[in-house]
């Protein structure tokens, strides 16, 4: 039912149809070109450059003219200049467009780039990172080009809205994770998860989100694609449709941070709302904390090639990495303390900052010395609130046991000093059609089932609870 129902605003195509006509990209264009599992390359970027062009058209003409009068002027107040005068944080100031340069058959590779090179300097990363240049190339020489520019300069992605452009850009993810199987866990955490967790997020603060005025900031140092944010944001607005989000994320990986970049920018987000960097080496929001913090950090991660930079970090009193260093073969807890350490402290109001924090079995079980620290340092500032044991096969990458890390830097009154372990193994369906290694989901009712346990906080048989004071 992924995004079924949704028209656009004359009605005429459904978001599902307009997924299944982007989609036809690479029955048309690309087979015999690209392996299968590449089509997703080659559509993403070309879905976001035909959503960013749709937003942009209306004013455009008006828009270069005002950058051409501010010719020569740093670009930063060219910024600011189009942001008051036309509402918007980015723009295009070439003369083309996907239209004009599918209307002739020459030099469509150089004139393609010409466009893209127009888009101001805040989303020109996004085709770096895309490496937009090499898929022009690919298809240039295989005289498929200039048929991928027709068809999308005629996709009407100016007519839907930011939420419907969403579950566009969601379907057309899918279908490309879908072809790549098993390899979609480096870049996609499935929603299913990730609901759970925004779930349990919320239920301490359901209280502090009503009202008018509401402020929260949201937080991911692993962010991928962007789809904790997203879903976390849209979850945010279901329970305060005027509550203020501000979404943050790191990504390392290129095309990850491109396609989360292009996805939050395709819904009307800010163009530096995920910002390209190795979390563990440099912490591009150092002096901020936040409301809110998600990450599905890799299982297993070395980080033998950032040990430099980390032990110089660690040896920083009160550091974000001073609590203790695990195996270099395995940083998921330099990540558990890093979302730590983002934790907005305790307001007037009560509120502190809370964390969902994705990992296997080894940060719970590792009895080497630094784990130990960490997980000592944890239990010490009372930051750990719930862990649950999540079903085997949930993730795209791995069938093995997998957690959620509930951290929280000012716990109710009946949860201090306490931990509570929720065993939600037992609550998934199976899927119909797997998706590389992920097999079960959990249902709306599997997930209500554990959120209702970690409201409930009991401690008694058959509850798939238990409440413990640690030592």
């Amino acid at each position: 039912d992924r995004g079924a129902g949704v028209t656009s605003r004359n009605g005429q195509l459904s978001t599902a149809t307009t997924s299944r006509i982007v989609w036809d990209t690479a029955d048309k264009y690309l087979r015999n070109v690209v392996e299968e599992q590449e089509y997703g390359d080659y559509i993403l970027p070309f879905t976001v450059l035909r959503r960013l062009e749709c937003l942009l058209a209306e004013t455009k003409p008006q828009v270069i003219e005002l950058v051409e009068s501010m010719k020569g002027m740093p670009p930063h107040l060219i910024d600011i200049a189009v942001r008051d005068e036309f509402g918007l944080s980015f723009y295009n100031t070439s003369p083309l467009d996907l239209a004009t340069i599918a209307s002739v058959d020459d030099n469509v590779d150089k004139s393609l780039l010409s466009y893209v090179a127009g888009f101001s300097h805040n989303i020109a990363d996004i085709w770096e990172s895309f490496e937009f240049p090499r898929l022009v190339e690919r298809l240039a020489a295989a005289n498929r080009l200039l048929g991928v520019v027709k068809h999308f300069s005629t996709l009407p992605l100016g007519e839907v809205g930011d939420t419907a452009m969403g579950d566009i850009f969601e379907d057309v993810m899918y279908r490309s994770f879908d072809k790549k199987g098993k390899s979609a866990g480096a870049f996609y955490t499935p929603r299913d998860a990730i609901k759970l967790m925004v779930d349990i997020l919320f239920a301490s603060d359901e209280e502090s989100l009503g009202g008018e005025s509401v402020l929260r900031s949201i937080y991911d140092p692993t962010a991928g694609s962007g789809g904790m944010l997203l879903v976390a944001q849209e979850a945010l607005q279901e329970l305060n449709p005027g509550v203020r989000t501000t979404l943050y994320g790191q990504e390392l990986m290129p095309a990850a941070y491109a396609l989360g970049k292009g996805d939050l920018l395709i819904q009307g987000g800010r163009p530096d709302a995920i910002r390209q960097g190795n979390t563990l080496r440099e912490d591009l929001y150092a002096d901020q904390t936040f409301d809110y913090v998600l990450s599905n950090p890799p299982f297993g991660g070395d980080w033998s090639d950032d040990a430099k930079k980390v032990r110089e970090q660690a040896a920083v009193p009160g550091s974000r990495f001073s609590h203790g260093l695990p195996p270099k073969s395995d940083g998921q807890m330099l990540f558990l303390a890093h979302c730590a350490h983002k934790l907005s402290p305790a307001g007037k109001n009560g509120h502190g900052g809370r964390a969902a924090v994705v990992s296997n079995a080894s940060p719970l079980f590792t009895s080497d010395k630094g784990p130990t620290s960490i997980r000592q340092w944890l239990f010490d500032e009372d930051l750990i609130d719930a862990i649950i044991a999540l079903p085997t096969q949930m993730f795209y990458g791995t069938g093995i046991a997998t957690y959620i890390w509930i951290l929280d830097r000012n716990k109710e009154p009946h949860r201090k000093g306490k931990i509570q372990l929720i065993d939600g193994s037992g609550q998934w369906e199976a899927m119909r059609k797997p998706l590389g290694d992920k097999r079960r989901e959990m249902s709306q009712a599997d997930r209500d089932t554990v959120a209702e346990a970690y409201r409930d906080f009991e401690n008694a048989d058959p509850s798939i609870s238990r409440v413990m004071v640690p030592e």
